[in-house]
């Protein structure tokens, strides 16, 4: 499938037209630019005068929060991207136009990563005052962003295959809000414990480990961190720069695009192999 045929596609107009119809996106988008002004108004009225503050640390503040932001959100938004076609009735006749099982899936992810993309993109206005403040610059803020985009790339192919699986969105929410929970809450408490254990490798000491750098990769709030230079989001994970390097967010984007990958061919597999059962066959 080219890059004009992508866009031209039947199902992505549909998706995309539908989205911006529905009032819910518009609501999703004021929630989500509350959340940020929020953060950055407390920053500013806790830091006192402007000569004070650190351009750096209220990225920090604002890429956490767009963080948290996008592992609630990306799964909310992708989880009903077949399942609920299903429950209204609409998936059999999806199936039963010319187009394929990997149009289909890819449309379905293109079409939620567009108003994912789009979240991002809103929310630039407010990273913009952080480079007014200086100690910022745009190799800071780059790697970061990218993290965010890789983190719901992934979350959002994972969620689409979830939904593909699950024949109601409850059950697909409830799954892919488990994946996020596992990778970005107790893959981030392993590596606490873990990184506090490991403290002897960043002094030099003989111990070394081939599953720390392996759940480093694994966890967004990880890799987020490591895309910081010379700041930590959390002192939970101080460390992870010093045991597994600095370029954890460098191995976490390519396993989110190889997992990520995986998962658009899984879930057109799915979808191709099992059509009896989805059209009640």
């Amino acid at each position: 499938m080219s890059l004009g045929e992508l866009v031209a596609a039947p199902v992505l107009r549909r998706e995309l037209r539908a989205r911006m119809l529905d009032w819910r996106t518009f609501g999703v988008l004021t929630a989500y630019l509350t959340v940020l002004g929020a953060v950055e108004a407390v920053f500013l009225l806790l830091n006192g005068p402007a000569s004070s503050v650190s351009g750096g640390r209220l990225f920090e503040r604002l890429v956490v929060a767009q963080l948290a932001l996008a592992l609630v959100l990306t799964p909310l938004v992708t989880t009903g991207a077949v399942s609920g076609e299903r429950q209204r009735g609409t998936w059999d006749l999806l199936l039963l136009t010319p187009v394929s099982p990997f149009a289909i899936v890819c449309n379905k992810l293109v079409s939620r990563m567009a108003f994912l993309l789009l979240l991002q993109v809103v929310a630039l206005p407010f990273i913009a005052v952080a480079f007014l403040f200086g100690d910022l610059n745009l190799a800071d803020a780059l790697p970061a962003q990218i993290v965010l985009l890789g983190t719901t790339l992934l979350f959002a192919a994972v969620t689409l295959t979830a939904s593909v699986l699950a024949p109601r969105t409850l059950l697909a929410a409830a799954g892919a809000l488990s994946l996020v929970l596992l990778l970005s809450g107790v893959l981030t408490l392993i590596l606490s414990g873990g990184v506090r254990g490991w403290q002897p490798l960043a002094a030099g000491g003989t111990q070394t480990s081939v599953i720390l750098p392996v759940v480093a990769a694994l966890d967004p709030v990880a890799a987020l961190d490591s895309a910081l230079p010379g700041r930590s989001i959390t002192t939970s994970i101080p460390g992870v720069r010093h045991s597994v390097g600095p370029d954890v967010w460098k191995s976490f984007l390519t396993l989110a695009v190889v997992l990520s990958t995986l998962c658009v061919a899984g879930a057109t597999l799915l979808v191709r192999s099992r059509p009896e059962k989805w059209t009640g066959g």
